[in-house]
């Protein structure tokens, strides 16, 4: 009897599975009609449980981060069914049945008699649960969990077997819903992107009739979010350090417009930031992140985007987006419009900055060159006058204001000959692209008076290059010239006034010094009875007789060689003339134990010239060098030929001359510093009779000094042609 009974329930449940066949198959067709991934969600939880027998169904997917699970829908433990689409729960380790089933390929999995929970994770009773893999493929997009936890009716084989198979229907029908879905939301998206294109191109055009920067910057922040429809958005530039930003106009956190204009934030180096500022990304995009205020106060958080405002390849500032007020999840196109606002907002707001500075430049330039006292003006290739100053209006002829003025040529204002003059300065300038600076030029003041004018004139060029006209600056030195007049003359007077006054007092000293041991031997001669010291005093009136020949003779042959224009020319021997001079001095060297060394090259070319005056420039140089040369030193005689001339160079290792000195060594009665001079017996005039004779045989004298290591003069003489 009782092996009937079982095999009558068993063919019974038999009859019920194929019925509840019946109905998946029913139940599927149903669920293949929803219009939405909700409803479809919502309907297979009531149709499990209403048409299939199911007792508390619940619906879970695999979250984007697979270490998450999200809920659909699910019957509650009182039977109603409950939406648990706001619940998100990590998957733990200990849920060994939950990670087994994410690691197989498995289509179901039993637990009998454990814990049951509600919504909260709370233990509601005991029971056993079955769960169903929801596949599309290989690709496991959740489960379908059920339990008997009102119906306390223990599970049939052909219960869970109907559950693998619900679950195996609803995998595929959830996976088309998905797509569909998809496929609905990219299309309504790519309509709704189309109308934000339509509705980016109308505030572009608005925004372009803004009159300044500030007012660009407000409209794009009201523009932005009442028809681009983003939730709080404000724009941010880059101070000129860049460490910094300032703000201009932002939403705030009540949804009004806010002026930020004096708001001044350091950069943060954010995640997203620091792909901005990397490298040229228009746009970054960051979930559950803070909020901040208009103080970088946290407000709240949420979705946040961040587009930066290129100006061509420069980073000029940045559009920052929020969902603070929605709370809204981002549409998909969101982020490719805000690039595109941002983008457009760069080229705006580079365009309105360079008006504004342009503009700013253009009063403070008008201001300066009305307030320069000089006459600025600019013309254009024609001659016709384009601008012009305060002072050119005040000054011309018959003219109070600039429009008077603007497109006449100077012919219109000014005599014919000034015209001409100032019109043939202008062409110069025109045709060649060259500047001309400081040429002095005649003109007439307004009252007729005569005048001087000194103008710099330069060409004005475009992109191209190319003259298209010329600026002026003429400067009124009329005053000016009177007074370097009257002060060149009184410099000129004064000057020698002093040359005169130090040639004299120079000549007086060195004439003096002679007399006076003259007068003094002298004296002593008449006294004095011994012949011996009388013989002395006879030697020395002699030597300073010799001298005082000497230096009215250096005096003399200075005056002569001033006043003579040319000089007698023959062939000279230069090399015995180098000769002839080194034997005499010889024997001077060698009381003050100087060593002369040579470095002469023979059978120099003749040079043409007065030998008399050749002799003179050797004997000088020679001389000077070991006046020049304490004891014991050297002096070095060297002779060469170089590009058709003959040089001398006379080095010793001396004292040396000054920087200071160096300039003035060849003018008439300087003499360096008497306490470092090894012979105070000069005049000073022996390195200018020597410069103007070599000046006057056409050839160039130079030197080069350092103070205590000695000095090096050379000379360089034309040889006498070849025929």
């Amino acid at each position: 009897m009782t092996k009937q009974t079982d095999k009558q329930q068993q063919t019974q449940e038999l009859l019920d599975f194929q019925a509840k066949l019946k109905s998946l198959h029913e139940v599927s067709g149903e669920l293949s009609q929803t219009d939405s991934f909700d409803d479809f969600c919502r309907l297979a939880v009531e149709l499990g449980c209403s048409r299939l027998g199911f007792d508390r169904l619940g619906l879970w997917f695999v979250d984007t981060d697979p270490r998450f699970i999200i809920g659909s829908f699910g019957i509650d433990e009182q039977g109603q069914i409950r939406d648990e689409r706001g619940q998100r729960h990590e998957l733990r380790p200990m849920d060994d049945v939950s990670v087994e089933m994410l690691k197989s390929e498995s289509r179901r999995s039993v637990r009998l008699n454990i814990p049951l929970l509600n919504d909260k994770t709370e233990t509601v009773g005991f029971g056993d649960r079955v769960r169903g893999n929801l596949w599309d493929g290989d690709r496991l997009l959740g489960w379908l969990s059920a339990d008997n936890l009102i119906r306390q009716e223990p599970w049939s084989h052909y219960q869970i077997e109907l559950l693998g198979l619900y679950a195996a229907s609803l995998g595929h029908l959830i996976a088309r819903k998905r797509t569909e879905e998809a496929l609905r939301a990219k299309e309504e998206g790519a309509r709704q992107f189309q109308e934000k294109l339509k509705a980016l191109h109308e505030v572009s055009f608005e925004l372009s009739k803004t009159h300044s920067f500030d007012d660009l910057c407000l409209r794009a922040v009201e523009l932005g979010r009442s028809k681009l429809g983003f939730d709080r958005l404000g724009l941010w530039f880059l101070d000129s350090d860049p460490e910094f930003m300032v703000g201009s106009f932002g939403i705030d956190e009540h949804g009004q417009v806010r002026d930020e204009r004096k708001q001044r934030l350091p950069v943060r180096a954010g995640e997203y930031m620091q792909e901005l500022l990397a490298g040229r990304v228009f746009a970054a995009t960051r979930n559950d992140v803070p909020i901040y205020n208009d103080c970088y106060k946290i407000v709240g958080t949420g979705w946040k985007a961040v587009a930066q405002m290129w100006d061509g390849d420069q980073n000029i500032g940045w559009v920052s987006v929020d969902n603070l007020l929605s709370r809204q999840p981002p549409a998909d196109y969101e982020l490719e419009l805000l690039s595109l606002y941002a983008t457009t907002l760069g080229h705006l707001a580079a365009v309105r900055r360079t008006e504004e500075t342009l503009a700013a430049e253009r009063t403070l330039l008008r201001t300066i060159i009305d307030a320069v006292p000089d006459f600025i003006y600019v013309k254009d290739t024609e001659g016709r006058l384009l601008l012009v100053n305060k002072a050119c209006q005040e000054d011309t002829p018959q003219v109070s204001t600039e429009a008077e003025m603007l497109g006449k040529t100077d012919f219109d204002f000014f005599s014919r000959d000034y015209a001409e003059q100032f019109w043939a300065d202008d062409q110069q300038v025109l045709t060649s692209g060259m500047s001309i600076k400081n040429v002095e030029e005649p003109g007439r003041s307004k009252d007729g008076q005569a005048r001087t004018i000194l103008t710099t004139k330069v060409p004005l060029k475009d992109t191209h290059d190319r003259v298209i006209g010329l600026v002026g600056v003429s400067h009124d030195i009329t005053d000016l010239k009177r007074i370097e007049r009257q002060a060149l003359e009184l410099a000129v007077e004064r000057e020698r006034v002093n040359v005169l006054r130090e040639s004299i007092t120079s000549i007086s000293h060195d004439l003096r010094t002679p007399l006076s041991i003259i007068n003094s031997s002298l004296y002593l001669l008449e006294h004095i009875t011994d012949p011996e010291m009388q013989k002395d005093k006879l030697q020395s009136i002699k030597l300073q007789t010799a001298l005082l020949e000497q230096r009215i003779e250096e005096i003399l042959l200075s005056a002569r060689l001033e006043n003579t224009p040319e000089v007698s020319r023959s062939p000279v021997n230069f090399s015995r003339l180098v000769a002839s001079i080194l034997q005499s001095l010889y024997p001077i060297a060698e009381r003050r134990h100087l060593t002369i060394v040579t470095d002469l090259q023979f059978n120099l070319p003749d040079v043409l010239g007065d030998q008399t005056e050749f002799e003179r420039i050797l004997d000088n140089l020679i001389r000077n060098a070991i006046a020049y040369t304490p004891d014991g030193g050297s002096i070095e005689l060297r002779t060469f030929v170089q590009d058709n001339r003959v040089g001398v160079e006379v080095s010793d290792t001396g004292i040396g001359i000054s920087e200071d000195d160096l300039p003035y060594i060849f003018d008439h009665f300087f003499r360096v510093d008497k306490s470092r001079s090894m012979d105070k017996r000069g005049m000073g005039l022996g390195l200018a009779i020597v410069k103007r004779i070599v000046e006057m045989h056409d050839g160039t004298i130079e030197v080069e000094s350092t103070v205590g290591q000695g000095s090096l003069f050379r000379v360089l003489l034309p040889t006498l042609p070849e025929n």
